[in-house]
């Protein structure tokens, strides 16, 4: 008697498991309310006009890194000895610093703007590697660090070319 009765709470508890799944199931989801926005977003218009402007302002400071970039990655290529291969990367460390540091303090309202600032971070992070592994002399460590700072750079660049489509 106690195991049929335990069967029969059993099949109605299974029963109105199935109920509720499948009432759950076919509700509307259109009827659930979205969620607040957290903040009111420009027209599109007055984005567009932000994004031009930081684009802008943020074109002048690309433009010293690179060729900052271009001279620091020239002589890290000539350079022959670990302290002369530190040194360069000292400078690319420095360039993307300093970028970093003059970019504007109001990213665009799309968020690349602050992509941008840690993308310059992780090549100057990088590249610090980079410095650190020319001075313990250790060829592997060089490899490594170099791989590293070329694959931080393409993803800055990358940033830059979204930053600019956008």
């Amino acid at each position: 008697l106690r195991s049929r009765s335990a069967l029969v709470v059993a099949l109605v508890a299974l029963m109105a498991s199935a109920v509720g799944g499948f009432t759950l199931g076919r509700s509307d989801p259109s009827a659930v309310a979205p969620p607040a926005p957290t903040r009111a977003q420009p027209p599109p218009e007055t984005a567009e006009l932000e994004q031009a402007e930081y684009v802008r302002s943020v074109s002048r400071v690309i433009d010293r890194l690179s060729a900052r970039r271009t001279a620091a990655r020239s002589k890290l290529r000539r350079a022959q000895r670990p302290e002369q291969q530190a040194e360069a990367a000292r400078a690319l460390v420095r360039a993307y610093a300093d970028a970093r540091r003059q970019l504007s303090a109001e990213p665009p309202p799309s968020g690349a703007g602050a992509q941008l600032r840690d993308q310059l971070r992780s090549a100057e992070r990088a590249h610090r590697r980079l410095a650190a592994a020319a001075n313990s002399d250790n060829p592997r460590a060089w490899r490594a660090a170099s791989k590293a700072a070329v694959e931080h750079e393409r993803s800055f660049e990358r940033s830059l070319r979204t930053l600019t489509t956008a």
